[in-house]
């Protein structure tokens, strides 16, 4: 909020570096235009991505001289040699924060900020001021910045049950500095998707290392931050309100750096700008150690080992407790006339940050699918499966979803949790559900037989299904009415020759019969009754034939009709229908029945020694590779930008990693 009188000094100045060389007399005219009381705005206005262009291709002295001055006052604050004087630190940082992202499009100007020397500055600059007395925490600590300081935490929670009161100007400067460091990471933007997976950002690398101050420290107060939220206000009716930015930002990072890839020794040796950086680490990693070595390089994240490392239950507790909530109200809101969800792309990232804890930390997801937690969080999901199943901008958020209820699905304790009663609570349009499996199936079914633009997702939800079946107690009338559905459209032409391995689906469901036929009969009898009156569907797969009068993309061989016999295991199926077909019709031949009747017929039957021996269950994993990993990098990336349009970080037209359209800029 800078006066009239301050404002055109400092647009004078930065103006200047633009048309002219910059001397070094011209040095303490910038150290005094910082200290001006200036706004992010004002900075963010004086500086745009032809201003950024024209210092590197024109005067790249003058690049050199502005960020090395904000460079080195982050770095002496963050160092305790100097007073951090507000103005002058914040201006610095901000012109870092508005810098970076237009440089960071051009792999030269990126491997140019590392041989420089200025990467590592900027780098140790704003991480030491995280950490910073009166400027971004309200203690002086006495312990080593290598050591984790509970007092040092941001928010109370993990390691911490209680903290200083920060005040509103130390939150609004922690935002500022997420905001650069975030910055700092985006050089994925500029990529094309294809090559996201191969990707290693030196920056992130470096941030992510155990090196760099701090660390500990800012992965337990980013995961405080991000889960305990202090809320701005709050709305009547059930509305959560809006969460603080200091809460949302520090979600965005932690997600970047749970995110994080490392480079391999290979990867290092054939890139310019990791070789670079692997220099600068080292150099720090010997000032540290107080030794000379010339082959350390770090290959650790410190933000996944902390991650990994978290294995206490009140840890989990606060977690999925918190994470819990965020859902529930946001449910609880949906839900209610009055109610309105507020930053839902924030509940994205606190979405993704599951994610990451899921797939970093295996107890802590047994602990979550066994906890009291996961349903209100299962509800969350669910809802927006449904919800936004017609919105193709909410394809992202669905198959974060989708690929959250894959990975619990392959433990035997989320199928117990999905066979728990359902209420009837969540604002869906389905009946007939009695339980949660009754839900998940019958969510599903309205993507799987309606929304072309979710069918990559049909092979996740069928292994889901696939994976809860054989111990789900109970599957409902509606929901085993859908999944019969479920097995025609498989089995059908327009499905089965659309591509040449879709036979696998129809395989996959009767694996999925198989286990409820054979480890769930009791609870499986709507089920019966559904292949019962299919019979004919199922003696057409027992003897099938390649129809060469379909319309296929590819060539219809003898090898192909084989492998779709092999995959089509139909033995339970047909000692169903050989033991229990003959009973019924002869009950019907003394007297009309219902199929009420039969489903009362069927609860006194038994398949005691009609079936073979039972058949061992698989359970289906999610499995990462090359494609998952550029999925999440771009989905993440995209929930970034999204967040970060109220003052605009990234050059939009710029961007490659996904495609920014007008609406999406004016939303």
């Amino acid at each position: 909020m800078g006066n009239s009188e301050s404002k055109p000094d400092f647009k004078t100045s930065i103006e200047f570096l633009f048309q002219s060389e910059f001397d070094q007399s011209n040095q303490t005219q910038l150290l005094e235009t910082l200290k001006l009381p200036q706004t992010p705005e004002d900075v963010f206005i004086c500086i745009g991505p032809l201003e950024a262009d024209k210092l590197w291709t024109t005067y790249p002295k003058n690049l050199e001289t502005l960020l090395s001055v904000c460079a080195d006052l982050c770095l002496k604050v963050g160092q305790g040699e100097l007073h951090h004087g507000e103005n002058l630190t914040l201006n610095a940082v901000r012109v870092i924060t508005r810098v970076l992202p237009f440089l960071l499009q051009n792999p030269e100007a990126s491997a140019y900020l590392w041989s420089s020397g200025l990467a590592m500055k900027i780098i140790q600059g704003l991480r030491g001021l995280m950490f910073v007395y009166d400027f971004s925490i309200p203690i002086v600590s006495e312990l080593s910045a290598f050591e984790m300081d509970p007092g040092r935490l941001w928010e109370e929670g993990l390691y911490a049950e209680s903290v200083p009161s920060a005040s509103g100007q130390m939150r609004k400067n922690r935002t500022e500095l997420l905001r650069a460091v975030i910055a700092c990471c985006s050089e994925v933007l500029y990529l094309e998707y294809a090559s996201v997976s191969e990707f290693v950002n030196s920056w992130s690398w470096v941030m992510c290392s155990w090196e760099i101050k701090f660390g500990k420290d800012l992965f337990y107060s980013l995961v405080n931050s991000a889960l305990t939220c202090k809320e701005e206000h709050t709305i009547p009716y059930g509305g959560y309100g809006y969460y603080s930015e200091e809460a949302n930002y520090s979600c965005q990072l932690l997600n970047i750096m749970l995110n994080s890839k490392l480079p391999s020794q290979e990867t290092v040796q054939d890139t310019q700008e990791l070789q670079l950086a692997q220099e600068a680490l080292l150099e720090v990693h010997n000032t540290i150690k107080s030794v000379s070595s010339e082959t350390y390089i770090n290959f650790s994240n410190v933000f996944v080992d902390c991650a990994k490392e978290l294995d206490e239950v009140d840890h989990f507790q606060f977690i999925c407790k918190s994470l819990s909530k965020h859902f529930a109200d946001s449910v609880r809101s949906r839900a209610s006339f009055f109610g309105s969800e507020k930053d839902p792309n924030y509940l994205e990232q606190l979405l993704f940050l599951l994610w990451n804890f899921v797939e970093k930390n295996s107890s802590f997801e047994t602990y979550l699918v066994q906890s009291e937690y996961l349903i209100p969080i299962l509800d969350f999901m669910l809802l927006n499966i449904y919800e936004y199943k017609d919105n193709i901008s909410k394809a992202g958020l669905i198959q974060m979803c989708v690929f959250l209820l894959l990975h619990f699905s392959s433990l035997r304790e989320f199928a117990l949790q999905t066979s728990k009663e359902y209420g009837n609570h969540l604002p869906i349009s389905l009946s007939g559900l009695n339980y949660y499996f009754d839900v998940v199936v019958c969510v599903f079914y309205e993507i799987l037989h309606q929304k072309s633009h979710l069918l990559p997702l049909v092979s996740s939800m069928v292994t889901i299904l696939l994976n809860l079946s054989a111990y789900v107690k109970f599957v409902g009338k509606n929901a085993s009415v859908k999944l019969f559905s479920m097995f025609e459209y498989f089995s059908s032409k327009k499905f089965m020759y659309k591509e040449q391995f879709n036979y696998v689906y129809l395989g996959l469901m009767l694996e999925l019969f198989n286990n409820r036929l054979q480890y769930q009969w009791d609870g499986s009898l709507y089920l019966v009754y559904n292949i019962i009156c299919n019979k004919a569907l199922f003696e057409s797969l027992d003897n099938f034939k390649a129809d060469s009068t379909a319309e296929a993309n590819w060539e219809l061989t003898e090898d192909w009709e084989t492998k779709v016999k092999e995959t089509l295991n139909l033995s339970l199926v047909k000692a169903v229908l050989k033991d229990l077909l003959p009973r019924i019709e002869k009950v019907c031949e003394f007297s009309e029945v219902s199929e009420a009747d039969i489903y009362n017929f069927l609860t006194k039957t038994t398949m005691v020694g009609a079936f073979p021996q039972p058949h061992p269950l698989y359970l289906r994993k999610f499995q990462s590779n090359s494609e998952t990993v550029s999925w999440f990098t771009s989905y993440l990336w995209g929930l970034i930008y999204m967040q970060n349009q109220k003052l605009p970080l990234f050059d939009y037209r710029s961007i490659k990693l996904f495609t920014v359209t007008v609406n999406e800029m004016a939303s």
